[in-house]
């Protein structure tokens, strides 16, 4: 029985960096059927927009200082360049099509179903990358500039 338990724990703990290993793979051979098992695009492109608008609140203050039309607008421009902006393209080259494994410095989990991943040294502006356990898959889900 403890070498059951042992042996489920050990796979779990794997499971991860298999499915990394697979995501660069796919990266590397610019498969995108392969790489849609692995991203998810409408997460990543919603924690950008979050963190793009916290900055902004961040940098310029309050933004009930600006008027509502200017909000909206200035909202879908935003929305609108993030969603043309983030494509997979653009995550084979925040992960260097796929061979980012020479790069990576720090991969390990921050909860039973969360990942993170840092391409790059601390203060070396380093990529973080979050993935997340969904329908029973590891896919990424956030990327940190």
């Amino acid at each position: 029985m403890r070498h059951l338990i042992l042996l489920s724990a050990l796979a779990y703990l794997s499971w991860p960096y298999i499915n990394l290993y697979q995501l660069g793979n796919a990266l590397a051979k610019n498969d995108q059927v392969e790489m849609t098992k692995w991203i998810d695009l409408y997460s990543i492109r919603n924690i950008y927009k979050e963190n793009l608008q916290w900055q902004v609140k961040q940098t310029v203050g309050n933004p009930r200082n600006f008027p509502e039309f200017l909000r909206g607008g200035a909202e879908m421009l935003g929305d609108a360049a993030i969603d043309s902006m983030i494509t997979t393209d653009w995550l084979r080259k925040q992960l260097n099509n796929g061979y980012f494994h020479h790069n990576l410095s720090f991969a390990f989990f921050e909860s039973p179903t969360r990942f993170m991943m840092r391409i790059g040294e601390l203060g070396h502006d380093p990529i973080h990358i979050q993935m997340n356990l969904q329908d029973w898959k590891w896919r990424v889900t956030a990327v940190y500039e």
